[in-house]
């Protein structure tokens, strides 16, 4: 009988230890966006990218045919993009 009370008790700290953790992330969720990592400037600065690299999408594929040096200017597009976004979620906040 006083293992199953022993047993009772102790998965009752863990429980309670389990949802303090829980709290305390939801706290720190409300001081940034909704991705929880990035703050709403970087999502708008992080548009202003994306709207740019379809643009250029847009341009390179108006005639048909996507020359070397518009695939490079797109893979930079995107590579620059990437390297903010990471830097942005990465960033001590």
């Amino acid at each position: 009988m006083k293992k199953i009370i022993f047993f009772a008790a102790i998965m009752l700290l863990i429980s309670a230890a389990a949802s303090a953790q829980i709290g305390a992330r939801g706290k720190m969720g409300r001081r940034q966006c909704a991705s929880n990592n990035i703050s709403p400037i970087e999502k708008r600065e992080l548009g202003k990218d994306v709207v740019k690299l379809r643009a250029a999408q847009r341009m390179a594929n108006r005639d048909g045919v996507i020359t070397p040096r518009e695939k490079v200017r797109i893979h930079r597009f995107k590579a620059e993009t990437r390297r903010d976004l990471s830097r942005y979620r990465h960033n001590r906040v």
